[in-house]
């Protein structure tokens, strides 16, 4: 009978590699990681008050996405070890909405969710999540790296805990 889990030199490598490792992880040392150990994600709800109603900015994960292809989603990222929200915020603006150094103005912290490893509106298919989000309005028309969306009529295609997000900010918004 096998047994699961890794063997002791196994363990050893495993803690010899990770003593070694430095951000941003190489795409599958990160998927590994963010599959077995619960982590703290930095999503951004970047918000605009149209002529009628809210809307809410989201990008596209692609094709070519591991874990959700071709699905909408809020910006975010994974908080890295000894970086500030700040930090992760400022590197978010310029890794997936193409706004580095722009100000959006205050950023509002709307709270946090407990997104249990699964699928489904409270869980997140990668693994277990504590999500921290936070919400910007922005007054300006398009935003490269994503599109707006009418905040009560999301894309078929979005994360499903996603949709629980845009749900916490509707109730900020009080929409």
């Amino acid at each position: 009978m096998k047994k699961k889990g890794l063997l002791e030199s196994e363990a050893v490598l495993l803690g010899k590699l990770l003593a070694k490792a430095k951000f941003p992880l190489p795409r599958p040392a990160f998927d590994g990681w963010v599959e077995n150990l619960p982590h703290v994600a930095f999503e951004l709800a970047v918000v605009r008050l149209s002529h009628t109603d809210w809307e809410v900015f989201m990008t596209n994960r692609g094709p070519k996405d591991k874990f959700w292809p071709n699905m909408w989603n809020e910006p975010g990222t994974i908080i890295r070890q000894n970086e500030t929200t700040a930090e992760a915020y400022r590197r978010l603006l310029k890794s997936e909405v193409f706004c580095e150094g722009k100000d959006f103005g205050k950023l509002h912290f709307v709270g946090v969710r407990d997104l249990l490893k699964g699928d489904g509106r409270n869980h997140c298919r990668r693994g277990h999540e504590l999500a921290h989000l936070y919400m910007v309005e922005y007054r300006g028309e398009a935003l490269e790296g994503g599109k707006f969306f009418p905040i009560n009529n999301l894309p078929r295609h979005t994360i499903p805990h996603h949709r629980t997000l845009v749900a916490m900010v509707k109730k900020f918004l009080k929409v």
